[in-house]
Parts: C-alpha cells; structure tokens; sequence
C-alpha cells in the first residue's frame, strides 16, 4: 500500500510539472505557448535563432495541421517586417509584461506574459490581445490556461531584433501601428480628394 501512494504521487507530481503543450517542433525554441479555452486550442511563437532565423506564429489543434500560421513560410522574405516586441514595466514595480505582436490581414496579434503584484489577477499571466482594425473597434483577450509556456516570451525579442532589416521603424505598441497607419490612410485620401 506504501508503494502504491509513493507511486501515485511520484505520477501526480510528474503530470504537475509537464512540459506546457505547444505548435513547435522539437528541433525549434517555443518562445509562446498556451492552451486556450474549452476546445483546448494551442496558440504558439516558434522559432529558430541560428541560421535560417525564423519565428512563426501557429494555431490550431495538436497533431493536425495549424488553423493559422504567420507567415505561411517560414523562409518568406519579408519575415524581419512582421514581429515587433515591446516590454512594459510600470514604475512601482508592480507590473512587468513583456509583448510580441503582429499583423495578420485586418487583425494585430499581440501575445502578453505579465507578472504582477495584483492579487486580483495573480502573480503571472499570459493572454493573447486581438486587436480588429480599425482602431475604434474593441479588442477581444483570450486568456491562457497556463502563463508557463509564456515565461520564454522576452527571449523572441533578440531574434526580432536581429531579423529585422536596418532602419526599420521601431514601434511601440499596436495601438501606435494602427493609428499612424490610419492616419496616413487619411491623409492620402484627403490629399487625393483634394486633387478632383
């Protein structure tokens, strides 16, 4: 009977500390990975550091092929345009989220790993934020089960710095693509109405 219960909490404790489920292969670093919602869908940030560097987003279902992937290929060549990352720290200390985002047609992707001191919300979270375009529309959250596939999140910001192309315009949040990109759309139909 001993053995039996050393036997199972041998097991208990082994299925507690389970690797987080993740998109990536084996021979990729998994930067981002949760589990998300009832149909247990896994959102991950897969990447490759040496030669070809590449990072790739991927969702969908373990062991079939992902709903969504950014980008398609992992050799596309625009690949050092399509992640930007940002890290927040607020100045009490009492919050530090560190971010990747994308853009994916008319929705930005932004994957967050926060620690705080909130007790409302815990010592640590991840979600992934979607954020329709345009602007005026509101953003929909989707929590991760877990924040500990997230924890590798400020490890991508390296990669991205080192894949993106010299003078690349360094942004600071989503929000701040969007609306300076909504501004330019603006301005270039003002300036073409202006022209009739």
């Amino acid at each position: 009977m001993r053995g039996w219960l050393v036997g199972l909490m041998l097991s208990s404790g082994a299925a507690a500390f389970a690797a987080p489920a993740t998109l990536c292969r084996a021979d990729e670093t998994s930067y981002f990975s949760c589990t998300i919602g009832p149909a247990h869908k896994i959102a991950s940030l897969c990447g490759h550091d040496a030669q070809p560097r590449y990072l790739q987003y991927r969702f969908g279902l373990p062991g079939r092929a992902p709903e969504l992937q950014v980008p398609a290929l992992t050799s596309d060549p625009a690949m050092g345009a399509t992640f930007f990352h940002e890290a927040g720290r607020r100045a009490d200390g009492k919050l530090d989220s560190d971010s990747v985002w994308f853009r994916h047609v008319d929705t930005i992707y932004k994957l967050e790993y926060v620690v705080t001191e909130d007790e409302d919300i815990g010592p640590e979270f991840a979600e992934i934020v979607l954020l329709r375009v345009p602007s005026t529309a509101r953003p929909r959250g989707l929590s991760c089960d877990s924040a500990a596939g997230a924890k590798s999140l400020v490890n991508a910001f390296d990669l991205i710095d080192a894949m993106s192309p010299p003078g690349r315009f360094a942004q600071g949040s989503p929000w701040d693509a969007l609306i300076a990109e909504e501004r330019a759309a603006r301005a270039a139909k003002a300036a073409s109405a202006a022209k009739r």
